[in-house]
């Protein structure tokens, strides 16, 4: 994992200064991996130098491979039409779609952004969380039992198209259940958004759909019954990721 680091960081200097950084590529014994700490890891840098847009079909492969669990967190939602109509696919295919965003915004506009989605994130199932314990930074992909991503990639259309990320994504059941016991301990500190609440407080936000755009009333896209996921209050404990 190390050496992957060092590599994207190598060709990301590379490529911004087209000279070559001087590392040592020498592990540290103690650094070195072990079969008892090896897992099926990899590391995966996306970027604007990207001959084709690796961020968003990152987004897009994790959340097609999702059959019982997809929760994702991230400080910023504004994704493009690709990750947003998977996302959409995925809740309506009987995956449990969780989305966990801050409450308190550091970039007012994208912040004001993100609740261009909320209705049609409502028709088709997705749920909405706003974490209310402080503002939350992480950058987390769980998928199901056993795959969970942690890197820099917000779901947002500057990590998907501009900017250089980088993401560790691993197969393993014993990552993905310490990585589930985080983001419940996190929704459990969370609210779940409602369009009907924000709009009897008077929200004058472009709530109707995505970007902004009136809701539809195409049945397809409808999912009626949708039992949202209920996050008993329980004692806090240590998150293993700092948010």
């Amino acid at each position: 994992m190390v050496l992957a680091l060092q590599r994207v960081f190598a060709a990301d200097w590379y490529w911004a200064t087209r000279e070559p950084p001087r590392v040592d590529w020498d592990l540290p014994p103690a650094a070195a991996p072990t079969p008892e700490t090896m897992s099926a890891l990899l590391i995966y840098p996306t970027g604007p130098a990207d001959a084709l847009g690796n961020c968003s079909k990152f987004f897009q492969q994790m959340i097609d491979g999702a059959r019982r669990r997809l929760w994702i967190a991230s400080p910023y939602f504004v994704p493009d039409s690709p990750v947003f109509e998977a996302l959409q696919l995925a809740a309506l295919r009987g995956v449990d779609v969780c989305i966990l965003l801050p409450a308190q915004p550091d970039h007012r506009l994208v912040y004001l952004a993100s609740f261009s989605f909320l209705e049609a994130a409502k028709r088709t199932g997705i749920q909405v969380y706003r974490y209310q314990d402080g503002f939350l930074h992480q950058k987390v992909v769980l998928v199901d039992e056993e795959v969970a991503g942690v890197g820099s990639a917000n779901l947002d259309n500057r990590s998907l198209r501009l900017n250089f990320e980088s993401t560790a994504i691993l197969v393993d059941r014993g990552f993905a259940a310490a990585v589930h016991a985080m983001l419940e301990e996190d929704f459990r500190r969370a609210r779940r958004t409602s369009v009907v609440a924000l709009r009897e407080r008077g929200c004058s936000l472009p709530l109707g759909g995505a970007g902004g755009a009136p809701a539809r009333s195409d049945p397809v896209i409808s999912r009626p019954g949708k039992r949202s996921r209920s996050f008993a209050n329980k004692s806090n404990k240590n998150n293993i990721f700092t948010t």
